[in-house]
């Protein structure tokens, strides 16, 4: 049987409040931090980089008066410094040694050169002196006995103020090669016989100077 209206009940329902939406609170990024390194305080040379660099720097200064002998301590020392405490006044006392280093070697060989070249020089004029005295006495033995000695003992017999007391076998070979053709030679520098630079000389008494 349908009900009637009177027996429906009206209800009413309040009405909902809506939801407020929840919120969330925005926090700005963060920005990217940069880390920037505190300049550190330079660090004081050494005594020994100080040592070797004042060593260097005279060795240049003075090197035309010979200072550059003292190159090779201040090199030394500059290295020293460097393998302990690398730094600017160990790397400039080494280019500095190294310099007066390479100075001081020109300085050796071109001394040591010059007295090569002074003592070949002492040398050649002895053995040039030796050949002139030998040759006189020989010439001066054809003379008086008409012929050539066999050997330089025999002018000192017969002519003893003809040969000095250098001129020995060890200094001078004297050869007969004919009647009238003799052979002298010297050692040369080495003071041996033998080598290539032995000087030889040949005279010809037969035909008349010129």
């Amino acid at each position: 049987m349908p009900a009637s209206p009177s027996d429906i009940r009206t209800i009413r329902v309040a009405p909902r409040s809506p939801i407020a939406p929840r919120r969330t609170l925005a926090y700005p990024m963060p920005l990217p931090t940069r880390h920037i390194p505190r300049e550190r305080p330079p660090v004081p040379a050494s005594r020994l980089a100080t040592a070797g660099f004042v060593i260097s720097l005279i060795s240049l200064i003075l090197a035309c008066v010979g200072g550059c002998v003292i190159a090779p301590i201040g090199l030394t020392l500059s290295i020293i410094a460097t393998t302990k405490r690398p730094g600017g006044l160990s790397i400039a006392g080494i280019v500095m040694g190294a310099l007066g280093s390479m100075y001081l070697l020109a300085f050796i060989g071109g001394f040591g050169v010059m007295m090569f070249a002074f003592r070949s020089a002492a040398v050649r004029n002895d053995d040039l002196n030796r050949i002139a005295r030998v040759h006189s006495a020989v010439a001066a033995f054809l003379e008086s006995q008409h012929r050539l000695p066999l050997k330089l003992d025999e002018i000192r017999e017969r002519l003893p103020t003809a040969l000095d007391d250098q001129d020995t076998n060890a200094l001078i070979h004297y050869t007969r090669a004919s009647d009238s053709v003799f052979i002298l030679r010297t050692p040369g520098l080495d003071a041996e016989f033998g080598n290539s630079d032995d000087s030889v000389r040949v005279f010809d008494l037969s035909s008349p100077p010129r």
